[in-house]
Parts: structure tokens; sequence; C-alpha cells
């Protein structure tokens, strides 16, 4: 008899063991109402504004195991060198021909961490839908916070927000950062979808306190403690911040279910700057050479405003063969300290993606 109980008792625990090790397929696959069912996958849908059209689906990404690597420069095709701190500085590890604007030395060196219009998601729902996450690494001053909102409203209006903050200190001093990203918008949609807009504010902003690198490779030995290796210099400050407040329209000219017609008109305007500031003796030419030549210390500032206004006409089915061609205008006024420019662009621009398919036997 006591056999019979201990062998029940092991195929009980046994039993339970296996359902605590079940994976999240399982979890997701239990329905909704039972008292089993644990975490739950939900789904948001979400279109870069630059085509509405174009609907895709983000899975719940809080309760998968690859929720924490969200390190942008880590990911494949956009992989970049950093000074080791988590969001620090990054510059392309592979080369990319890129258009270089002569004026954005230095500009650019936050780029895979900022949200902008052309990486910007507008989340959609049919029911109201948030998801908020924190994450500490090690200490109160290093963590990463996030949330993500759809609500959906009567009559075709729909609301949008995205907010993402990463804060971490580093092994050094003077070596922290504060990343912050925010985006939120509003969306119009007639009844038939013969007109609609999308109003949106992005907001980058980046703060890092740098030393210049560790004087001596061998005071790391000399200095158990990382905290306290000295640096070549302490306190000097970058702060990066851009604004876009953007207008987007969508006018339906024809089409169905299986193929469309529309123009596209977006207007777009992003004032931003990038500043380096370090306040030191006058004396003090170690470090910075000739570019220390004012009393105040160093500093660096560039103060750039872009307006941007297009119009487009695309052509699109459920294929995923689409086209489209316009005219785009581009205004960048650049106050690079002492020197003050002016640049204006006018491109045409066509492009287009032709599916292929093929079937191996």
């Amino acid at each position: 008899m006591k056999k019979l109980i201990i062998i029940g008792l092991s195929i009980i625990l046994f039993n339970r063991c296996l359902q605590a090790q079940s994976d999240i397929k399982t979890i997701k696959s239990t329905p909704s109402d039972s008292t089993h069912s644990g975490l739950t996958m939900k789904t948001f849908s979400y279109f870069s504004p630059e085509d509405k059209y174009q609907i895709k689906i983000e899975t719940d990404t809080n309760i998968q195991h690859e929720f924490s690597r969200f390190d942008p420069t880590k990911k494949f095709g956009n992989e970049h060198i950093t000074l080791g701190n988590l969001f620090s500085p990054a510059y392309r590890l592979l080369f990319k021909q890129e258009p270089n604007l002569i004026f954005n030395h230095g500009f650019e060196a936050y780029q895979p961490y900022k949200y902008t219009f052309q990486n910007y998601r507008f989340y959609t729902s049919k029911q109201p839908l948030t998801e908020v996450f924190f994450s500490q690494f090690s200490n109160q001053l290093n963590f990463s916070a996030g949330a993500k909102v759809a609500i959906p409203f009567a009559n075709g209006w729909n609301f949008s927000l995205d907010y993402f903050r990463v804060s971490q200190q580093g092994f050094y001093r003077s070596q922290s950062v504060k990343s912050t990203n925010l985006t939120t918008g509003m969306k119009y949609q007639s009844n038939k979808d013969r007109y609609s807009f999308i109003i949106s504010y992005i907001q980058h902003v980046q703060d890092e306190k740098n030393n210049g690198g560790i004087k001596n490779e061998s005071d790391l030995i000399s200095f158990p403690l990382r905290g306290s290796v000295p640096t070549n210099i302490e306190n000097a400050q970058t702060r990066h911040q851009s604004r876009t407040y953007s207008i987007v329209q969508y006018l339906r000219l024809a089409g169905n279910q299986k193929w469309k017609l529309f123009i596209h008109n977006t207007i777009n305007f992003e004032p931003s700057y990038f500043k380096y500031a370090h306040a030191t003796k006058e004396k003090d030419t170690s470090y910075y050479g000739s570019l220390l030549f004012d009393v105040r210390g160093v500093r660096r500032y560039t103060d750039i405003d872009h307006t941007m206004v297009n119009l487009f006409i695309h052509g699109e089915n459920n294929t995923e063969l689409k086209g489209k061609a316009g005219i785009q205008f581009d205004a960048f006024n650049i106050n690079d300290q002492s020197v003050i420019r002016k640049r204006r662009d006018i491109s045409l621009i066509f492009s287009g993606d032709l599916p292929f398919l093929i079937r191996l036997y």
C-alpha cells in the first residue's frame, strides 16, 4: 500500500514539474478563460506613417526570453562599435554607403538609438492595449523602462504612444549615459478611408558624461575598484536632442481589397542640437592640445533645423508589388558655432518592390 501511495505521489509531482517547465507556446495556446492560463501573449498592430497600409504585427516581448536583448548596436545588419557603455556613442562597424551632409560630425553618433520619423511605429488595436516594463541592471541608477499604448476612439480616431528610457552608470568615473525616446501621435480616418491624417511628435534626448578614457592601463591593476581608476578628463558632458513635429495626409484615389492607389503628403519640422562642453583650466592642454583656446574650457555646439515636405503617389497590391513616385524638398539651417549655413535640396524620388516567387522541386 505504501509503495502505491509513493508511486502515485511521484506521478503527480512529475506531472506538475512538466507543467511548470512548459514553454511559452504552451501558455499561449491555453484558453483565455482558463484558471491555468498564467501569462498571455498580446499583439500590437503597427505601421509606419510613410505607408499606413503596410500593417505589421509585433508580439508582446515582455514575456519572451529575447526581451532583454534590446541593444540596437548588436542587431544583425546594424552592428556598431561603441565606447563600451550601453547607449554610448556608436560608429558603424561595417562600411555602408550613406550621404554625408558635411556638418554632421559627431551629430550622428547616437543615431542607432534614436526614434525617428523613418523608424517610428504607430500602434493600433481594436481594443485599448498597454504594455509597461521596468528592468533593473545592478542598482537603482542602472535600469531600462518603457511603455507602449494603443487606444482606439470613436469616429475613426486612434492614439499611440511609445516610450523607452535607459540609464547606465558605466564602469569608470564620469561615464554615465541617459537615453530617452518618446513618440506620440493621433490618427484620424474617414468612414470609407477616403481621407486620413496622422499628427505625431517624436523626441530623443541623450545625456552623457565623458572621461576621455583611462590614463594608464597599469592603473587597472593598481586600482582594483574601477570607479577609482584615473581618467584623462572628468565631468565633460555631451547632450544631443532632436524633436520632430509631423503631419501626414492620405487621399485614396481608387482601389479595393486587392489593390489601391493613393496620394501621400508629409510635412516635418525637426529642430535638433549637439553640444559638448568641458569647463577646464586654460593651461590643461595635455588632452585637448590646440583645441583648448578659451579660458572657459572646450565647447562644441551645433544646432540644426530640418524642414521636409514631400508629395508622393503610391500604387500597391496584396502581393507586395508596390511603387511610388514623387518630389521632396529639404531645408537645413545649420548654426555651427560661429558659422551659419543654409542648404536646400529638391529631389525626385522613384522606388518600387517586385516580389519573386521561386519554387524548388
